[in-house]
This record gives C-alpha cells, structure tokens and sequence, in this order.
C-alpha cells in the first residue's frame, strides 16, 4: 500500500485539512444556492412584470398609433427578459446540487469509517489481552477477527480519503467551471440576438421622429405664451381692481382684495394672507388655517378662510405687540400679545414671518402717533403745555437743564429741548418717543402718564447711582450730549440695583400697576422686566387695570417691550 495511505498521523492530517477545505466549500456553496434561489424567484418577478408592461405599451400604442415601434420596442425587449428567465428556469444546477449530495456521503462515510475503526479497536484489544499460554484456537480466531476488522477498516479509510480528494479536486472545479461557462455562452447568444432585434426597432423610432413635422409643437409654445401673459394680466386687472376696493366674483359677493398674496405684494400698514395654527401636530392642523386680513389698524383671523362669517379673533394693534416666541419650537413662528389674550401663529416661510411681524409693527407705531392730533399752537395747545411745566422739574430740560423745553419723551416721561430731542430720536423709538407740546394735541391717557411722572421723579431714577462730576449741559456739544444720553437712558448706568431677578421684577410689575405706582413701572420695565409676564391666574400686568390706567401705561410698554 502507497504510504501516503499508510494509518499514520500525516494520513489524518491529510484528511483534516481536506475536511477544513471541504467544509468552507459547503458553506459557502448553499450561500450561493440560497441567492441562486432569490435571484431565480426575483427573475420571475421581473419577467411577469415585463409581459404586463409590454401588454399596456401595446394597448397604448392603439390609441396612440404614434407610439407603434415603440409599443414593438417594449415587446423586443420582454422577449428578451423571457428568453434569459426560461434559461435561468433550465438551469437545474446539477454540478452544485451533486457536489452537495456528494459532501453529505462523505459525511456518513466518515461517520461508517469512525463505526470500523472502533470494531478494529475492539478486536485489537482482544487480541492483546490474551495470555501468551492461552489455546491456540482461541489465538488464530482472534487474530482472524482482527485482519478482518482492520481490512474492512482500512478500505472504508481509503474510501473517505478518496472521496475528500475528489471534492477538493481540479478535475470537480473545472467541471463545474464549464457548466457555467456553458450556461453564460447561452444568455450572451440570447442578449446579442435580442439586442439586435432592439436595435431594429429603436432605429424605426428614430426614423418616425425624424420624419415627424415638428412644427405642430409650435402651437403649443404659442399656448405656453398667451398662458403666462393671461396670468399676467390676471394679476395687473386685480392689482386695478384692489385699488378699487376689491373684485367681484361670479356670484357678485365682493371677494377680499389681495387673496393669498404673497409677502411681496403687501403694503406698509395693510395685508393679507394665510398663517397656520401653532403648533402643527397633525395634517389638519395644516390644513385649518387662518385667513389673516390687517386692515384699518385691526387684526382679524377668519377660520379657515370663511371671511364672509365674523373672525373667530379681532386684536386691535394699539394695544399689541408681535414678537417671536421665547421658546421657538417651531420654525417661522410670531406671538401675537395683547393686553387680555395672545396666540401663536405660523407663517409659511421666513420671508412671509418678517413680512407680517414688519407691517404688524408698523401699524402699531402708527396708531400711537395717531393718539397725538395734530394742532396748531391754539388755546388748547397753551394750556395743555402750562400744564405740562407745573410738573415738577419740568421747567427745565431732564437731562441738560435748558429752561422751557419744548419737546417731551412720551415714552420715558420727561420734558426735554430741541437739541437733546434730535438725540432721543436717534436712539430710536423702541428707547424713546419723542412728541411737540406746541405741535400735538395729546390724549387725556398720555396727559395722565405724562403728569404722573415729570423730570424730577424720572432723573431720581435714572440718576440714582450718580456719583461723578458728568451731567449734561446747555453748552455741551452735540457728541458731548449725545454721550451723556446714551449712557443715562441705553446703557442706564445710573439706575439703582434690581432687588431679585428678572422673574422675580416680572411679579413686581404686577404689584406696581395694581398700586398705579407709575415711577416704579418704569424702572421695572427699564430694568427688563417681562410685560407680559403672567402669574398664576394667567394674567399679564396690562390685563389687571381700568381700561383708561393701561391706555397711559401701553406708551411705557411700547418703549421697552421685545417685539
């Protein structure tokens, strides 16, 4: 016997390694028929949506006889998808599936020659436990039993041996090898002759095209054209038509001007448009939107766009302010606050959200100017204005002790004269608000706001930590006043310390305009304290005073509140 098939340790390590190989080629074989199997099943998928898709090219193709070659396309190319899906069908996989039934036998091959090697073992072990004086009989029945085992044992060795070496052989791959190789040799003739045949018919439809008389495509330019100047003078007679004061629909109910304009399309103190509840949890959240018409200093929010029944919320913008919301949860979000309510609204994009916040605030500041009629230095202008200088301190400029000052800051309470007006103006009107005494008739509210505080009580709070030789003067120059101001009313250097924080002025606030305390609701609100701050109740510090009280107190409210 060849020595390679001798019982010895390289035989087993002969055959451990060939068993290693053959069981990464199992594995990795019944990968590969598993996806074989996928790829078989997705094939007749395809293939059964081919022959529909073909099927609805030609039944297009009668009602479109334009669409002929390609309909005969479309049927070339399911004929080929056929054709390679019929042979994935005939493709029964015999090399791979013999190559596993084979592995399997070598498993009980081996499991047979483990069983033979054991009755080797026995009759070996029999035969040298007898005792060298046992009877000779006994001794030759014994040995005869032990040949016989190990022969029948060797061959089954031999028969595994073998039958690994042929698994991991040349000789099996390359068989393998050349039933794909015939198996893919088959799919390129069907791909070349289906392709072919595609061709045949693509070149038909390019033929059909060419040919075509293109120029019946003009008509349809044409259409495109007087389409987009139809829009275009649609929007140029409603624009004509707005001017007029609205447009009549078929029914001849006047229709809202302006209908779903865009932010572009608004005016500085009027517009319209939709915005959304606040905050959106669902598809119909979307879709119940508000009808937002800002007209005549009012804000009114029609229910999903039913303007032709009251709004569902009024809000006169005299009394209110917009803002984005402190904690923005959602994007293009604007809060609407009033003096008894608020709500949140959401635009559709930023451009529309800084559109609405803009012209919302241009209302408001324009309805404040409005409280102030113009005059003309009559009897009522003269005794509003001795009234005015009876105020303590007001004789005098608040901050640069000019004598008769003409002008007052309504939003800060003082009397002040022409060169530090020019300077409170450029802090801006969100700092302070100046107003004529000769020039405006003012409300009996800002009378009363005016009257309550006076230069004197108001430099006792700005100027209350003072300690330095700087004060304004009538003969500064303007830089020298301008700097003076600033640092007394922007950076308010000068204002006491703020007892507690800023939640704890918002509760103060509250206090103070229940008591009218008017003093101490400036510096409140100059120190930052919330106005809309709201206690327990829910209500905010304008929502808990006599209509004629928060009328004076919404000129302090205006200077200092975020919008």
């Amino acid at each position: 016997m060849d020595e390679d098939f001798e019982d010895t340790p390289f035989f087993w390590e002969r055959c451990a390694y060939l068993e290693g190989r053959t069981k990464d080629i199992k594995a990795e074989m019944k990968g590969f028929m598993a996806s074989a199997g996928l790829y078989f099943k997705a094939a007749a998928g395809f293939a059964e949506a081919s022959r529909a898709f073909a099927r609805k090219s030609a039944e297009l193709a009668k009602a479109m006889p334009e669409l002929e070659h390609v309909a005969n396309g479309m049927a070339c190319l399911n004929s080929l998808v056929e054709n390679m899906c019929e042979m994935n069908d005939q493709i029964l996989m015999d090399p791979m599936e013999k190559m596993l039934a084979d592995i399997k036998r070598s498993k009980e091959l081996k499991a047979s020659m483990a069983e033979a090697a054991d009755g080797f073992y026995l009759a070996l072990k029999n035969s040298l436990s007898l005792r060298p004086d046992a009877d000779a009989e006994v001794q030759r029945k014994v040995d005869s039993q032990v040949l016989t085992a190990k022969l029948h044992f060797n061959q089954l060795r031999l028969k595994y041996l073998t039958s690994l070496s042929d698994l991991s052989s040349r000789r099996r791959h390359q068989a393998i090898l050349a039933f794909f190789q015939n198996v893919l040799d088959r799919q390129l003739e069907a791909v070349k002759g289906g392709a072919l045949e595609l061709e045949g018919c693509c070149g038909k439809v390019r033929e059909e095209v060419q040919n075509r008389d293109l120029a019946h495509t003009e008509p349809a330019q044409t259409d495109d054209k007087q389409l987009w100047n139809l829009v275009n003078s649609h929007y140029q007679e409603q624009d004509a038509l707005e001017l007029r004061g609205g447009v009549k629909d078929g029914g001849g109910c006047k229709v809202l001007p302006s209908g779903g304009q865009s932010p572009a399309r608004q005016k500085q103190y009027e517009m319209k448009g939709w915005m959304g509840k606040h905050p959106v949890r669902s598809l119909q959240d979307v879709k119940s939107r508000y009808w937002c018409v800002l007209d005549n200093g009012k804000l009114m929010l029609y229910q999903n766009g039913r303007w032709d029944k009251p709004p569902k919320y009024t809000f006169d913008l005299l009394l209110c302010s917009v803002r984005e919301p402190q904690k923005q949860t959602e994007r293009f979000s604007l809060q609407i606050i009033s003096p008894t309510s608020s709500i949140t609204l959401q635009a559709e994009n930023f451009r529309a959200m800084t559109a609405w916040m803009t012209v919302i605030q241009n209302v408001s500041s324009k309805l404040l100017d409005a409280q102030m009629v113009r005059g003309g230095g009559g009897e009522e202008a003269i005794l509003q204005k001795a009234h005015l200088k009876e105020v303590e301190g007001n004789h005098v400029c608040a901050d640069c002790g000019s004598a008769q000052p003409e002008w007052a800051s309504i939003s800060l309470g003082v009397l002040i004269c022409i060169d530090c007006s020019g300077v409170h103006r450029s802090l801006g009107v969100h700092v302070s608000r100046v107003r004529s005494l000769n020039l405006d008739l003012w409300e009996d509210s800002l009378m009363v706001l005016m009257t309550s505080l006076g230069n004197t009580h108001v430099n006792s709070l700005f100027l209350s930590r003072h300690t330095g030789d700087m004060y304004g003067n009538a003969a500064d120059s303007m830089d020298e006043r301008e700097l003076w101001i600033r640092r007394k009313y922007v950076e308010k250097a000068f204002l006491p310390a703020l007892e507690g924080s800023k939640a704890e002025a918002g509760t103060q606030l509250h206090g103070a305009i229940r008591q009218q305390d008017i003093l101490k609701v400036l510096g409140l609100i100059a120190f930052g304290a919330d106005v809309n701050f709201r206690l327990q109740d829910g209500l905010t510090p304008l929502m808990q005073v006599p209509c004629h009280v928060r009328a004076s107190l919404v000129y302090l409210a205006h200077a200092y509140i975020s919008v």
